[in-house]
């Protein structure tokens, strides 16, 4: 999420430049330009407005996202992989509340990559036989999750903070979820969510004739996005405590708090505090608990500014015997800045 967050920033800081314009296609999609002629490259984003909130099964998103690449009703996954390569750098990302498709090509490539981004979104097929390589990547990636001590601690923290709210599960989804998932369920959820993308493109580009070229290629793309019923933004949960023990040498403490979401005046705040609690090696976490106390492995934060809410995690790596005085030094901290 804080990925697309800062693309976001990037795409309204493009359209306060002079050089860039905020285009509306024939469909409705919305695509912003800036020409930089200089550029030997060309750097192309779509950001699709779907989240863990819209999500049917969980982890479905990231399995589409995934597949992408991996077969169209033009290409199948070899292809597809020659071609990429060919183009340059090209790329899918799963976030709590977007999807992203992502190109860095060199300029003369631009159109092959137009005539690609517009496959992706219109014509993946999930074939079968990689929607079973993919599904045994993605259940290894939320093992690796499970048996690293501070992706565990952040997955915890965020089904303590969230309860039931889709927030509360990672986007890779659950084992269990991801088992369950079909073809139909992927093809479906593609057809009915992936519409209505906010393209950007910024380099050695012509203007007129990317948006000429966008609307041929992307003319029968609806704008009318399917969600799921909507969710209400979460509560977080306060004062909730867990403990879940792990055979590993070291002891992981993680405390959560709600804050501002990604549109809350607020959030700014929120941003240069956690930079001065945990966001570097000068910051006070460090410094205090670890630099000072000799206290932690590993010790910082973490602000995640997300649609409906936010949170604020603090965490630290520290020796058993010393779980319950880096606990306290955490709180203290947090206390300083009246979280």
């Amino acid at each position: 999420m804080k990925r697309a967050l800062y693309l976001l920033f990037f795409v309204l800081l493009l359209i306060g430049c002079s050089s860039t314009h905020k285009h509306t296609l024939s469909n409705g999609m919305t695509v912003i330009t800036k020409s930089l002629p200089q550029a030997n490259t060309v750097a192309i984003d779509a950001l699709i407005h779907d989240g863990l909130a819209d999500e049917s099964i969980p982890g479905i998103r990231n399995f589409v996202q995934t597949l992408l690449i991996k077969g169209t009703t033009k290409h199948n996954a070899t292809e597809l992989a020659l071609l990429i390569d060919q183009l340059g750098s090209v790329g899918t990302a799963t976030y709590e509340d977007y999807v992203e498709l992502q190109f860095n090509i060199p300029k003369d490539n631009l159109p092959q990559a137009l005539d690609l981004l517009a496959e992706l979104l219109q014509e993946a097929n999930f074939p079968g036989a990689e929607i079973e390589k993919e599904r045994v990547r993605i259940l290894e990636a939320i093992k690796t999750q499970e048996d690293n001590p501070t992706e565990a601690l952040s997955n915890a923290l965020l089904k303590q903070l969230y309860a039931k709210h889709p927030y509360s599960v990672d986007v890779l989804g659950t084992s269990e979820s991801v088992k369950t998932i079909t073809r139909d369920d992927l093809l479906n959820y593609y057809s009915q969510h992936y519409a209505a993308p906010v393209i950007s493109i910024v380099g050695n580009i012509d203007q007129n004739s990317i948006i000429a070229a966008l609307n041929d290629r992307l003319s029968n793309l609806t704008t009318a996005q399917l969600s799921s019923e909507k969710v209400i933004s979460p509560e977080a949960r306060r004062n909730k405590k867990f403990h879940k023990e792990k055979a590993i040498t070291d002891n992981w403490i993680g405390i959560g708090y709600p804050a501002p979401n990604a549109t809350d005046p607020e959030r700014f705040s929120v941003v240069m505090m956690n930079a001065v609690l945990g966001g570097s090696m000068g910051a006070r976490l460090f410094t205090n608990l670890r630099d000072k106390q000799g206290l932690a492995y590993s010790v910082g934060s973490r602000y995640s500014a997300l649609e409906r809410a936010g949170h604020v995690v603090l965490y630290m790596g520290t020796h058993p015997y010393n779980q319950q005085k880096a606990l306290k030094g955490l709180l203290v901290e947090a206390k300083k800045l009246e979280m």
